[in-house]
């Protein structure tokens, strides 16, 4: 646009380009095929939900997107830049933060400990400035303790900022997990059914807490059974059935497929 256009009053801004693209996924175990050509997009500040009854493939996908699993075929890319075929650790480097439907929590680690260990990876002390408590040191464990209690205090736990994380109940596990991925800093979130467990008030928090770093501008994939709180947050909503993509669009557009209500939705309200 030149300096002297400009956009008329009330015109909608254009869609943020996507920060996660995958094209074309496919993922076989021996002579199962648990995902077949599945493309999705995720844009900054939008949730897109990913849903589907039991067995559909819905965390074969999270798994291939956060570079758990490599693809049989096809890419993923963060920011344009393929990243199928990297380590977990790596895509993570690349701005990508999930949870996990079994929260990964670390015998003998409190809470604090478990969001602080996300925030290795921002400390600027050497391994000898380390080994020697230097001021750097210090300075560091002083921000990542403040970085840590800040995500806690978001999900609500920061009055167990020192029980010992396996201590708490499966919920509330689920809950350290999210602040331990947003405590990484991501520009894409993989959400694994982040609300089972969860009572009442607690799925309420989550979802205004889901919507809220949607309108920072993160990226949002949220696999969730909880289709009241999946119809209330998505702005997208991706159906999968056995392995391949089923439906796509709003949640208003879905939820009145009938061949989403055949596979999905209406076994779910039966």
């Amino acid at each position: 646009m030149s300096a002297v256009e400009q956009v008329a009053p009330g015109t909608p801004a254009p869609p943020a380009a996507p920060v996660l693209r995958a094209e074309g996924l496919r993922r076989t175990f021996g002579t199962f095929v648990a995902v077949d050509d599945v493309s999705i997009e995720l844009r900054p500040g939008r949730v897109t939900a990913l849903i589907g009854p039991n067995g559909a493939g819905k965390s074969t996908v999270i798994n291939l997107l956060a570079g758990t699993l490599i693809p049989t075929a096809g890419q993923v890319r963060i920011a344009d830049v393929r990243v199928e075929g990297l380590r977990a650790e790596e895509v993570a480097l690349r701005g990508l933060a999930r949870t996990f439907q079994t929260p990964k929590l670390y015998e003998g680690m409190t809470v604090l400990d478990m969001v602080m260990l996300a925030r290795d990876r921002f400390g600027r002390a050497s391994f000898l400035e380390i080994a020697l408590r230097t001021p750097r040191t210090r300075r560091d464990r002083r921000a990542s303790h403040a970085a840590a209690m800040a995500h806690l205090e978001r999900v609500g736990l920061a009055h167990q900022a020192d029980r010992l994380a396996t201590s708490l109940p499966v919920g509330s596990q689920r809950l350290v997990d999210v602040a331990r991925a947003l405590a990484s800093e991501p520009d894409v979130l993989l959400l694994d059914e982040p609300a089972a467990g969860l009572d009442h008030t607690e799925t309420h928090d989550l979802t205004a807490l889901i919507r809220e770093i949607a309108a920072e501008g993160l990226a949002v994939l949220l696999v969730e059974h909880d289709m009241r709180m999946v119809m209330s947050i998505a702005d997208d909503v991706v159906v999968l059935d056995r392995g391949r993509l089923l439906a796509a669009g709003t949640p208003k557009e879905v939820a009145a497929d009938p061949a989403v209500i055949e596979a999905y939705l209406g076994t779910v309200a039966a």
